[in-house]
């Protein structure tokens, strides 16, 4: 029997597996990930650990292994797993589609992939653990180094040359002839005209020729001189937000989530996209059209998704950070925004990003546990020692924890809670939405049972990076002398130890007084503390005041949110 192994389950992997299954050369296909738990599938394929059992699987007759993993910011993990699998003796083969067309007189190195539909054309030189990606085309006598990733849809015309560690972005064109160093970043989108000299990270019309070179742009549509205008369908927004550091990279930024939002009616989701060289400053956002009925036509207002954001950037430049500010202002201002509203991210600290004519109030304090504490320190140092009781008391009653992807019951719990805690209409989600959340390989539900099996409770985590949040908690009203919100929460933060996070988020109370109930019972799992700001600005006084004051004659009240209008 033929087996294989691939090291990383993302969604690269993904790719790797339906092409290997196409071709059919494989009895057995085995998974290795540092995130996913063992046993997981992944289109079938079960993860049998993490990197630490590449070593077991050769020794049991695995023969052949390949890098699944994919590079955008960097190729140094994609490097790291190829040495291994090298060192350990692998045989490493070059994989095809069998969509994809190939010159026979072209030469591709071992650990590369070239996905479906694309061509590699006559006298291809193709190094060694590269990536031409869906319909990439390396036209005739190109040559690209070790490491490469060309994207979806990327054109190297002929004689184009790449040096190693290079990533050619979605639907960029590199000229004939024009050579790209090693460690270099070609935006998405891009037109290269000319071959640059120096690494680093290029995007839009690159023209030396003329004198010309605007490196800050790439992957969107151009919003003023600097920024650029991403939307959610454009593979390139997570390809931007994967460009942070990893402790910045939270669920809250990328566009599945923000996709959410927009199927709940929150309006066009955008990211405001500003670079220079190697800095970059991301801010997502939906975009609303004002409300017809205030007969303002082509004017817009901002406000982020449900949950944390604002703007995060890769550096702490604060004269950068004025330039992504007056940018953006400017696309603002182009675009007729009327108002912005923003919650920023507690653990981030950005509300001090914006400086012009903006207004940052604390809203409130939120819980978090620390979780690389480990979960027996958290239990006896960091948590109420009543709260540990009723843990045990729950258990005793033979209440048990189950991980699922399924909302139907949860949402009913959901609906029934919110129902008993009088919440606004904006808190009753669609199904449509649960059905979309599940979905998302970044959530997972944990079910709370009883000893007869039944669910009473529930608590939708949503996990990024070093993040798990408590994103939606649901109750049946009959059991709550069963402690079983306290049990749920700490199960939760098990869930997180156990895969690698570093913050679990409570969240905070319903307001920001210490006394708040919800504040309080959070604050019983941990002494953590993170502060919560709102930010308002004004962009077109004017038309804001317009606004307020139909919406005042319409609802007799003084307004008590910036977006009053929208209610």
């Amino acid at each position: 029997m033929k087996k294989i192994v691939l090291a990383g389950g993302s969604g690269h992997c993904k790719v790797i597996i339906e092409t290997l299954k196409e071709l059919n050369i494989y009895d057995e296909i085995f998974i290795t990930d540092e995130n996913l738990v063992p046993g997981t599938k992944v289109l079938g394929c079960e993860v049998v650990g993490n990197d630490d059992c590449l070593q077991r699987l050769f020794d049991e007759g695995v023969t052949d292994a390949f890098v699944t993993v994919g590079s955008i910011k960097t190729t140094a993990i994609r490097r790291k797993l190829a040495e291994k699998i090298q060192t350990i003796g692998f045989h490493v083969p070059v994989i095809i589609d069998n969509t994809a067309v190939v010159a026979s007189s072209a030469k591709i190195g071992k650990g590369t992939y070239i996905g479906k539909k694309a061509v590699i054309n006559a006298d291809c030189i193709i190094g060694n653990y590269s990536i031409i990606n869906t319909a990439a085309v390396m036209e005739h006598e190109c040559t690209c180094g070790d490491f490469c990733h060309v994207s979806i849809g990327a054109v190297c015309c002929g004689k184009v040359c790449l040096g190693n560690d290079v990533f050619v972005g979605t639907n960029a064109t590199v000229i004939q002839k024009v050579s790209i160093p090693s460690n270099t970043i070609v935006g998405a989108g891009s037109l290269i005209l000319n071959s640059i000299k120096e690494p680093g990270i290029y995007g839009g019309k690159v023209d030396f020729g003329n004198g010309k070179n605007n490196d800050s742009m790439k992957g969107g549509e151009k919003a003023n001189s600097k920024g650029i205008l991403v939307d959610a369908d454009n593979p390139d927004w997570d390809a931007w937000v994967k460009l942070l550091p990893k402790e910045k990279q939270d669920v809250y930024f990328f566009s599945d989530y923000y996709k959410l939002g927009q199927g709940e009616g929150c309006g066009l989701p955008r990211m405001f996209v500003y670079s220079e060289n190697e800095k970059v400053a991301l801010y997502p956002f939906f975009l609303n059209e004002i409300p017809s009925k205030y007969a303002m036509v082509d004017y817009y207002d901002i406000e982020n998704a449900y949950g944390y954001g604002g703007p995060v950037s890769n550096c702490e430049d604060e004269s950068f950070f004025q330039r992504f500010e007056l940018s953006f202002l400017e696309y603002c201002k182009n675009q007729k925004v009327v108002a912005e509203f923003i919650r920023f991210h507690p653990f981030l600290k950005n509300e001090a990003m914006f400086q012009k004519n903006i207004e940052a109030n604390h809203n409130r304090t939120t819980v978090w546990l620390d979780l690389t504490r480990g979960i027996e320190s958290l239990w006896m140092n960091g948590m109420s020692p009543r709260y540990r009781t009723k843990i045990r008391k729950a258990e005793k009653m033979g209440l048990h924890c189950i991980e699922s992807k399924d909302y139907v019951e949860f949402m009913r719990l959901y609906y029934m809670t919110m129902k008993r805690n009088h919440a606004e209409k904006f808190y009753f989600f669609s199904e449509e939405y649960f059905k979309n959340i599940m979905h998302n390989e970044k959530s997972i539900i944990l079910y709370i049972l009883d000893s007869n099996e039944k669910i009473i409770a529930g608590n939708l985590l949503l996990l990024e990076g070093d993040y798990i949040h408590y994103h939606l908690g649901a109750s049946d009203t009959s059991y709550l002398n069963y402690n079983a919100n306290t049990y749920m929460l700490w199960k939760g933060a098990e869930y997180g130890v156990l895969h690698g996070c570093k913050k679990y988020h409570l969240g905070g109370g319903l307001s920001d007084d210490v006394e708040d109930n919800l504040f309080r019972f959070k604050s019983g799992f941990s002494k953590e503390r993170a502060d919560f700001y709102i930010g308002k600005r004004v962009h077109n006084q004017k038309i804001y005041d317009d606004l307020i004051s139909k919406w005042i004659l319409e609802k007799h009240e003084k307004p008590k949110k910036l977006l009053a209008y929208r209610d």
